[in-house]
């Protein structure tokens, strides 16, 4: 029990450092999602923000332009000739009462009055109490020696205001300003508390956004997972895995590509097991043979020494053929294989014909050739039709016809095929063994000589030419074999028959 309680923590602290990983991709894309989360948010926040208090600036800088247009409004009326006021001020400092007795300052305002660069008059209770604020009172002094409007930001321990200061003189009497005074600092309250509620609201959704992320990105990465876990599992004798795929994504497509792989990846070893078997059945064959004659022979014997040595010959002759087919067979599936060119056919098969005839004694014809030009490697279609002649020779009566012929078949020009035939009138082959033939040691008749690896070249040829082979045959009256070509960029030659 003890050991069962100690495990399972450090399994479960495993499990959690391989969550916390950042090295993993589903770490990666949280931290990816969670970094373009933070800066849209900090970017969002930080254009309302400067939206905001440049609105808000507009906004007293707004208002403070109408308090200069109202004092020089109230200039003009004082100064008109049917003016509404019964004492017209005669200095400074009556103008500036008359005009404060007149405002009401607006919220987080206030107003100043200085004549001769000392202050004289303030609201009192109304408006903000800026006259207590000394260090503003320095700051805004030298501002109304000034002949023009002045504006100024002016910050204090107190708080941070924007200011602007009107100059005032009446007749000759000495001169001073009324000045406005905005408590910047008391409008940006609302929008230092937006800030922090959206810093709050920032705050929650990053949180929200990371677990959405890690949570999201866990779905995403099951498959991936269950890919490499599958990957684990997979053994040079164990392709039975797969991966069931339900959705239709790209990561669907990678499981798909995946299952594909192994069946491909399945058929090649399940037939490179069967070459070895294969390979191995027919050379353990005359490996006994040679060993049984050695065993039984009499040394003493001349006569029985050289029987035994030309069987001995015989042999291995026949285990070099069949090596030299496995080397070709295995070649024909590299991509440097064939060497193309353009081939013409007619005389590809006015060389087949010449040598097909001499590899028995029957009655050789060359029929119907097509007169067109293909691209492939010559000497490897003339070996297919040579071979596909060796084995119609195999299976055939002296004296039997055997015809070579190339024919284009196909109604349209997309589906145009040339087909380089073999046909005899031997013995032929049953329907269900027909399929057999090109396999590899693929033997009907295993009296007769050979490893049953000569059609399954023609067959390596003809797909490393992007074609295929064909046969048509009836029992006891004879095959025919095709090496079939795909024609897509062939062009007809001139004849001179």
């Amino acid at each position: 029990m003890k050991t069962a309680s100690a495990s399972e923590p450090a399994t479960m602290g495993a499990r959690l450092r391989k969550a916390l990983n950042w090295g993993t991709v589903r770490s990666r894309i949280t931290a990816i999602i969670l970094l373009i989360t933070a800066v849209s948010m900090a970017v969002v926040g930080i254009l309302v923000s400067v939206i905001q208090y440049r609105g808000t600036l507009e906004s007293v800088d707004s208002h403070l332009s109408h308090s200069e247009t109202v004092v020089r409004n109230f200039a003009e009326r004082v100064a008109s000739e049917d003016t509404l006021y019964a004492d017209q001020p005669v200095d400074t400092s009556e103008f500036i009462v008359q005009f404060m007795q007149q405002q009401i300052p607006v919220e987080n305002e206030g107003m100043l009055g200085f004549v001769g660069g000392e202050l004289t008059f303030h609201q009192g209770e109304l408006g903000i109490p800026v006259q207590q604020d000394t260090q503003l009172i320095e700051s805004i002094t030298p501002l109304t020696a000034s002949e023009f409007t002045e504006w100024s930001d002016i910050r204090s321990d107190v708080g941070h205001y924007r200011v602007l200061s009107i100059p005032v003189a009446v007749g000759d009497t000495e001169a001073g300003a009324i000045v406005f005074v905005h408590d910047i600092g008391e409008e940006l309250v609302p929008i230092r508390s937006f800030i922090w509620t959206y810093l709050l609201i920032a705050l929650i959704t990053i949180l929200v956004a990371s677990f959405a992320a890690w949570w999201a990105a866990g779905r995403v990465m099951a498959p991936l997972e269950r890919l490499r876990q599958a990957t684990m599992r997979i053994t040079e004798h164990n392709f039975d895995e797969r991966i069931k795929t339900q959705s239709t994504d790209d990561l669907a497509d990678v499981s798909r590509s995946f299952n594909a792989m192994l069946d491909r990846m399945g058929a090649a070893f399940s037939s490179q097991y069967q070459l070895l078997d294969d390979a191995g059945h027919e050379l353990r064959t005359p490996v006994t043979i040679v060993q049984g004659h050695l065993e039984l022979m009499d040394p003493h014997d001349p006569s029985d020494v050289e029987s035994t040595r030309e069987l001995a010959l015989g042999e291995l002759d026949r285990m070099r053929r069949l090596t030299d087919d496995l080397v070709l067979l295995a070649k024909t599936e590299r991509p440097d294989f064939l060497n193309s060119e353009p081939v013409d056919i007619t005389d590809l098969m006015q060389d087949a014909y010449s040598h097909a005839r001499q590899l028995g004694d029957r009655e050789w014809i060359l029929g119907a050739v097509e007169p067109v030009v293909v691209v492939g490697d010559s000497q490897r279609l003339l070996q297919a039709i040579l071979q596909l002649a060796a084995n119609a020779v195999k299976f055939s009566d002296e004296g039997s016809p055997i015809t070579l012929s190339a024919e284009v078949k196909g109604a349209t020009q997309e589906k145009r095929e040339l087909y380089l035939s073999v046909t005899d009138e031997g013995v032929g082959i049953a329907p269900e063994n027909q399929s057999r033939v090109f396999e590899r040691f693929g033997r009907v008749d295993t009296t007769r000589p050979g490893a049953g690896l000569g059609l399954s070249v023609v067959s390596g040829i003809a797909h490393s030419h992007g074609g295929d082979v064909a046969l048509t045959s009836v029992e006891g009256q004879g095959s025919t074999f095709s090496v079939v070509l795909p024609l897509e960029n062939e062009s007809p030659v001139d004849s001179d028959v």
